[in-house]
C-alpha cells in the first residue's frame, strides 16, 4: 500500500522522452505524462494506492523470429491477461466499507 503523492521523477522522465522523440508513438503514458504518473488526476478521491501485477509473457510464449511478408500481434493481445488481477482485487462488499472505507478496483488498459 502506498500514498498517492505524484510520481515526480517519472514524469520528468515522460516528459524528457516525450520531447527527445523517444515515445516512439506510444499515447498511453506519454499523451498525458501528468495524469499517468499522478493517480489524484484520475482519481481524485483516492488516498492509498494498492498496484498488483501478473505477469503475461510466460503464457503467451515467444514468437519466434520474424518472417518476411508477415505480421505479430502483441504477446499481451492472446488473451484477457487483466482477469486474474480483475479477480484478486473485487473489493468484498461486507468488507471495508462496514469500517467506512469505500473501496475501488481500477483498471489502466491500453488505448
Amino acid at each position: 500500500m502506498a500514498g498517492v503523492e505524484p510520481f515526480l521523477t517519472e514524469q520528468a522522465e515522460l516528459q524528457r522522452r516525450r520531447a527527445d522523440g523517444c515515445s516512439g508513438g506510444l499515447t498511453f503514458t506519454y499523451r498525458d505524462p501528468e495524469t499517468a504518473t499522478d493517480v489524484r488526476r484520475a482519481f481524485p478521491w483516492a488516498e492509498r494506492l494498492i498496484v498488483l501485477a501478473h505477469p503475461y509473457l510466460p503464457a503467451a510464449g515467444s514468437p519466434g523470429p520474424g518472417r518476411p511478408g508477415t505480421g505479430r500481434v502483441a504477446r499481451f493481445a492472446t488473451a484477457d491477461h487483466y482477469r486474474p488481477l480483475r479477480d484478486a482485487s473485487t473489493p468484498s462488499p461486507a468488507g471495508s466499507t462496514r469500517r467506512g472505507i469505500t473501496p475501488r478496483c481500477c483498471a489502466t488498459t491500453p488505448g
